[in-house]
């Protein structure tokens, strides 16, 4: 059995959940992050610490949580 690295999982979780991803994108936190998370994960150069936040966003259901306070 194969295990998926961290960005592999966020990757596929952006990727699955693009509504989650542009809204995340027009939040706070990703002002403070000053990019993206296609432009962390598609990086070249691997950002062990961005990838770190990003996936205790994904574990914390933070990404979930933000697009259901906007549902009505």
């Amino acid at each position: 059995m194969v295990l998926k690295s961290k960005k592999e999982l966020l990757l596929e979780f952006f990727n699955s959940n693009e509504p989650i991803a542009i809204e995340w994108y027009r939040s706070p936190i990703a002002k403070l992050q000053s990019r993206s998370p296609y432009e962390i994960l598609a990086s070249n150069n691997v950002d062990f610490e961005a990838i770190d936040f990003l996936f205790r966003g994904l574990e914390s259901g933070v990404f979930s949580n933000h697009c259901k306070s906007k549902s009505p």
